[in-house]
């Protein structure tokens, strides 16, 4: 959404998971500030209600080319398809998958282990051949939740090898408060590189607004 409205960054979305009404929804509510509940039961009040129909305007406007939501593709191969016509229709650079584990991968493997690794390589060699960004998330093992140290770690991810492996980079988000609702991290959030290719590891706090599913930049000294 920050690539596409604040950068101008063509962008496109594959919601394997969510309906596209609901991604939109979702958007309305980060570029607005208006809770998504509210919008989900049409309860915004009277103040809330010019932000709303601005951000509606604005995100809907940019849903034809600059903001593209596919919420029917999940075959690999048409996936690759659809970002290639993309491409060259639109001139997309960013491209967003929801998520990894969800999409429908053609052959016949060994493991899940090699079906994952071999989605994440053919999304990376796309990614190279037209000389754009894939981010594609993944879910991680629910082991984390047993451990004491919760932040996740690159073993975390669910068959993680060749994920690990084939991915140039591996982000992860980390949410003190929710393993902790009464503790000193309410509204951050922890943005850990785990894994660079060509970049540094490293983490980096930001603000997030839970009612509106939004990150924020903190100030320089607080981010740190």
């Amino acid at each position: 959404l920050h690539a596409a409205l604040d950068c101008g960054i063509p962008s496109l979305i594959f919601s394997i998971e969510m309906a596209k009404d609901d991604i939109t929804d979702k958007m309305i509510s980060i570029t607005s500030g208006v809770p998504y509940r509210k919008i989900l039961n049409a309860d915004i009040s009277e103040g809330e209600w010019d932000r709303f129909t601005k951000a509606a305007m604005k995100v809907n406007s940019a849903n034809s080319s600059e903001l593209i939501i596919d919420d029917t593709t999940r075959d690999l191969n048409k996936i690759v398809s659809t970002i290639r016509l993309a491409k060259r229709k639109y001139g997309i650079q960013f491209v967003v998958i929801d998520y990894l584990q969800l999409v429908t991968i053609p052959g016949k493997y060994n493991t899940r282990d090699e079906q994952m690794g071999y989605a994440v390589n053919t999304l990376a060699y796309i990614a190279k051949m037209l000389d754009i960004n894939i981010l594609a998330l993944s879910q991680i093992n629910r082991g984390v939740e047993a451990r004491i140290e919760k932040r996740p770690m690159l073993s975390d991810l669910r068959e993680s090898g060749n994920i690990e492996q084939a991915a140039w980079r591996v982000l992860s988000i980390y949410r003190d408060e929710y393993y902790n609702p009464e503790g000193d991290s309410v509204g951050l959030a922890e943005i850990a590189v785990l894994k660079g290719k060509v970049s540094n590891t490293g983490k980096i706090l930001v603000g997030f607004d839970k009612e509106c599913t939004k990150f924020n930049n903190l100030d320089w000294k607080e981010s740190r």
